[in-house]
């Protein structure tokens, strides 16, 4: 008898929290007054530059300047080339960017998405 009343009890004590914190979703957030500003930057473009740059390693800096730690996480992680500070990731890169099929690949996410200006958030 004394474990039916504590699991009654609980029980509407659960349910009478749950219920009376229903009353106003925190996820709704009113952004009406709220401009934000958005830079796109376009690393697909900048970093197929880097076949066409005449120096690999100083723009290879550059693009560690301007993405920071997003750039080192793509190279080495995402696109499996190892750390952007290795000797052998010029090479490994090259390789994949002077592919023919990356290539046509480049070309055509650039005619598809050349101007971003159009989105707007």
């Amino acid at each position: 008898m004394k474990y039916k009343f504590s699991y009654i009890f609980y029980s509407l004590v659960f349910i009478t929290v749950g219920l009376s914190s229903c009353d106003e979703n925190k996820f709704d957030v009113d952004i009406t007054d709220h401009h934000v500003q958005a830079d796109w930057l376009r690393l697909e473009s900048d970093f197929t530059g880097l076949a066409t740059k005449p120096s690999f390693t100083n723009y290879n800096d550059s693009l560690q300047n301007v993405y920071g730690s997003f750039y080192r996480l793509y190279a080495g992680r995402i696109m499996n080339f190892g750390s952007v500070t290795a000797p052998v990731f010029e090479d490994r890169v090259m390789r994949f960017l002077l592919h023919k099929d990356i290539h046509q690949l480049y070309r055509t996410v650039d005619s598809t998405y050349h101007d971003l200006s159009l989105i707007h958030i």
